[in-house]
């Protein structure tokens, strides 16, 4: 949760500081994040949910990264935060 939460920070530091040093280092944090995130939070969760609904489990986790993925587009349209001046903004969402 650090690592999202400092990229976010990042993000907004490049954007407003026009520093593409920040932007390279919350790319490489959010992808250690985004691997952690798919690879060793999905695997606890399996081992701690009962047998008997461990398959739901997870599927469930996947689910929600798909929904996280199709959430990310919608708020990419132009309409919404889409726009040149929001890039910023929208990155620094991955902290939430």
């Amino acid at each position: 949760m650090f690592l999202s939460i400092a990229a976010g920070g990042l993000y907004m530091g490049a954007f407003y500081m026009k520093s593409s040093i920040m932007l390279i280092i919350a790319r490489i944090l959010v992808g250690a994040f985004a691997g952690l995130a798919t690879g060793v939070c999905p695997m606890y969760i399996l081992e701690l949910s009962p047998a008997s609904i461990r398959g739901a489990v997870g599927v469930l986790s996947q689910l929600f990264i798909t929904i996280g993925l199709l959430t990310a587009q919608i708020i990419a349209f132009p309409q919404l935060m889409g726009k040149p001046d929001l890039w910023g903004w929208f990155f620094a969402l991955t902290g939430l």
